[in-house]
C-alpha cells in the first residue's frame, strides 16, 4: 500500500513539474486529476453566443464547474464560455436548460491548479429583460460563483457545493438557497417563504420580507439588516447572529456556539436560546408591552438598564401578547427597551 501512495505523491509531482512547463509554454487552464492520470487541460475555449431566443418562461442550469450570472437585456439571450464539446444546452417548449457534461474518461476530474482562475473559468450568462416573470429556475454548480439578479419567479432553488452566491432584486414565491461551502448575499428580496442553509461560510441579507424565514448555518456568521418577517426561524451551530432594523411577530433564533445581537421591533412571540455565548436584545416596543421569561445558567442578566444579577431569572407574571423568552446557558444577557 506504501508504494502505491509513493507511485501517486511522483506522478503528482509529475503533473506539477509539466504544468508549470506548460503554463511558461502557454498552457491556458488548469492542472487535473481524472481516471486518465494527472494531466494538464490545455483545450481551447470559445464563446458560444444567443443573443435573440425567444420567450421561455423556466430556467434548469447545471454548471459543475463554471459561473452563473443574469442580466438584464431587451431581449432573451445566453452566452456560454468554455470548451464547445463541455456544454449542452436547448430550449425545451418553455424551458432553458444548460447543463456541463463531462467525457467519461473525465468523469472523476479533479481540480489540483487552476491558473489564471478568475481569468479564464467557464462560464453561464442569461440575458432577460428586466423585471420579467419566470415559473421556476434552477441553478447547480459543484464549484463557481452564481450571481443572479432582476427577476421574478414561482420557485426559485440555488444550490452551491463550493463558491458564492449573489441574490438582489428578486421576487419569488419560494426561494431555497442552499451551499455547503461559501458565503452568501442577499439585497432587495422578497418572497412568501425564504429558506437558508449553510454548510460553511458568511450569510448576509440585507432588505429582506419574507412571510416565512428560516435560516440554518452550520460554521458562519450570520448578518441581517432592515428586514420584515412574518415569521422567523434562525439556528447556528457555530458563529455569530446579528439584526439590526428587523421586525417580527413570531421569532425563534439558536445558536450553540456565538453571540446573537438583535435590534429592531419584536412583537408577539420571541424566543431566544444561546447555549455558548451572550445575547442581547433591543426592542423599539415599551417594557409595558411586553411578558417575560428570562434566565441565565452561568452569566450576568441586565434588564432595562438596570443589572438585575448573576445566574440568575426575570420573571413577569402575566403572559401578554408580546412575550420575550430568553436563555443563556453560559453568556451574559442585555435586553434594552424604547423609553
Amino acid at each position: 500500500m506504501k508504494t502505491v501512495w509513493k507511485v501517486v505523491i511522483i506522478l503528482v509531482a509529475a503533473g506539477i513539474m509539466l504544468s508549470v512547463i506548460g503554463l511558461s509554454m502557454g498552457a491556458s487552464r488548469a492542472l487535473y486529476l481524472g481516471r486518465a492520470g494527472v494531466y494538464i487541460d490545455d483545450a481551447d475555449k470559445v464563446w458560444i453566443k444567443e443573443p435573440d431566443l425567444g420567450h421561455f418562461k423556466n430556467i434548469d442550469i447545471s454548471a459543475t464547474f463554471g459561473d452563473v450570472e443574469f442580466l438584464s437585456s431587451d431581449k432573451y439571450g445566453i452566452e456560454l464560455y468554455g470548451r464547445e464539446e463541455d456544454w449542452e444546452w436547448a430550449i425545451d417548449g418553455e424551458t432553458l436548460s444548460v447543463k456541463y457534461k463531462l467525457k467519461q474518461k473525465m468523469s472523476m476530474k479533479i481540480s489540483l491548479f487552476d491558473f489564471n482562475w478568475n481569468e479564464d473559468r467557464d462560464q453561464v450568462k442569461v440575458y432577460l429583460p428586466a423585471g420579467v416573470k419566470l415559473e421556476t429556475v434552477t441553478v447547480r454548480t459543484d464549484s463557481g460563483k452564481i450571481n443572479l439578479s432582476g427577476f421574478s419567479a414561482d420557485d426559485v432553488q440555488i444550490h452551491n457545493s463550493f463558491g458564492n452566491v449573489e441574490l438582489s432584486g428578486i421576487v419569488g414565491d419560494k426561494l431555497r438557497v442552499e451551499l455547503d461551502s461559501g458565503s452568501f448575499s442577499g439585497n432587495n428580496l422578497n418572497a412568501k417563504t425564504l429558506h437558508y442553509n449553510n454548510k460553511f461560510g458568511k450569510g448576509d441579507f440585507r432588505a429582506i420580507n419574507a412571510d416565512v424565514f428560516t435560516a440554518e448555518c452550520d460554521s458562519g456568521d450570520l448578518v441581517l439588516n432592515d428586514c420584515v418577517f412574518s415569521d422567523t426561524t434562525i439556528s447556528n451551530s457555530f458563529g455569530k447572529i446579528t439584526a439590526s432594523g428587523i421586525e417580527s411577530p413570531k421569532t425563534n433564533i439558536s445558536a450553540d456556539s456565538g453571540d446573537i445581537n438583535l435590534d429592531g421591533r419584536f412583537s408577539g412571540e420571541t424566543i431566544i436560546n444561546a447555549k455558548f455565548g451572550g445575547v442581547k436584545l433591543v426592542t423599539s416596543m415599551k417594557k409595558e408591552l411586553y411578558s417575560f421569561d428570562i434566565s441565565a445558567n452561568f452569566g450576568k442578566v441586565t434588564f432595562d438598564n438596570n443589572r438585575v444579577g448573576s445566574n440568575t431569572s426575570v420573571i413577569s407574571g402575566n403572559t401578554l401578547e408580546n412575550h420575550l423568552k430568553i436563555h443563556a446557558d453560559s453568556g451574559d444577557i442585555e435586553v434594552v427597551f424604547a423609553p
